[in-house]
């Protein structure tokens, strides 16, 4: 539990300006998961990216991976995560760890990086909030989370083989 509340902390403090000597966030994507084309939404995912643009900057990252589901990966349904990983996929060979975040959060990138310090990027790794019903667990999306390149890699060559996430795919094509 002590990572899921280091996790939280380092996703809802506050943007801060820190000099880096050499930069950890070069290896590392965030995904705004924004909601909706509606213009309030629009508003604050550009500013939240804009701003988190300016503090990885700050932080010697001379080409920041910051994506949002509006302008960068416009996939009806990407908030599921599944219909990512075309795009995902050609990442995960340049970078350590996924960040996905809401469109209304703020990231305190020390923080984020002492967090990432204790969790080998090497291993399949997820770090986040899981919510449960009687029967299954799934992630608490609203709270942000964050996955190794190996985890992600592991999904998508499972998604291939795994008989529920076909079904899912499947699934979803009837969802609107």
């Amino acid at each position: 539990m002590k990572w899921l509340k280091l996790l939280a902390l380092a996703i809802t403090c506050t943007i801060v300006s820190q000099s880096f000597a050499t930069s950890f966030f070069n290896d590392v994507a965030f995904v705004l998961i924004t909601q909706n084309h509606h213009p309030l939404h629009v508003k604050v995912s550009n500013e939240t990216k804009e701003a988190l643009k300016i503090s990885l900057a700050s932080a010697n990252v001379k080409h920041p991976k910051v994506f949002d589901l509006i302008f960068d990966w416009p996939v009806h349904g990407g908030w599921s995560i599944f219909k990512l990983f075309p795009r995902i996929k050609k990442l995960v060979p340049l970078t350590k760890w996924f960040v996905f975040l809401p469109e209304t959060s703020q990231v305190d990138l020390k923080e984020l990086e002492n967090v990432f310090s204790n969790y080998p990027h090497g291993n399949s790794i997820f770090l986040g909030r899981a919510l449960e019903d009687s029967e299954f667990k799934y992630v608490d999306v609203e709270t942000g989370f964050a996955m190794s390149s190996r985890h992600l890699k592991d999904l998508i060559e499972g998604q291939m083989e795994h008989q529920k996430l076909k079904l899912y795919r499947i699934v979803t094509k009837f969802v609107s």
